[in-house]
């Protein structure tokens, strides 16, 4: 998958986070991380960094179902 895709998944699970009083604002600050360093090389997310995303979301999402 594209860095697009990486980028459009963290920014639709903004939401959620914030509904749950997450920290969206440190989220989304990893990810710009993760999507700068892709950029700087040249490359797609590698697949432990979409790992990395999924576990983020899961786990901040795990509070507002909780």
């Amino acid at each position: 998958m594209t860095a697009l895709a990486f980028s459009l998944a963290a920014l639709e699970a903004i939401p959620a986070l914030l509904r749950a009083g997450a920290d969206a604002g440190g989220f989304a600050s990893r990810a710009a991380t993760a999507l700068s360093a892709m950029q700087a090389a040249g490359r797609d997310p590698t697949d432990a960094e979409w790992a990395a995303l999924n576990a983020q979301i899961a786990a901040l999402r795990g509070r507002l179902d909780g």
